[in-house]
Order: structure tokens, then sequence, then C-alpha cells
């Protein structure tokens, strides 16, 4: 009975982390882009290149 209470009140509970996860995802896919266009042996890690893009924000 806890477990059906506590996702019953999941939307709301999602509904303020959900700008944060939107933006992560698109952060991801940036850095999977940009690991594509820097060449071989960076585009075999895109981790790292994720990385520091974040840095680099």
């Amino acid at each position: 009975m806890s477990l059906a209470l506590t996702l019953s009140h999941a939307p709301e509970k999602m509904r303020p982390v959900l700008p944060g996860v939107i933006v992560a995802a698109a952060l991801a896919l940036a850095a999977g882009w940009i690991a594509g266009g820097l060449g071989e042996p960076l585009s075999r890690n895109p981790v790292l290149v994720a990385m520091l893009f974040g840095l680099l924000i």
C-alpha cells in the first residue's frame, strides 16, 4: 500500500527535477556530437569529452 501511495505522488515530485534532466540530456547529446567531430582518439571516449565539456561550462 505504501508503494502505491509513493508512486501516485511521483509526477508531482518529478516536476521540479524535469528541467535539469532535460538540460543534462541536451548536454550529453552535445558532448557526443562534439566527440564525433574531434577525431578518432576522443570519439572513442565520449565520457572524457563530456567531462571536458562540463569543465568548459
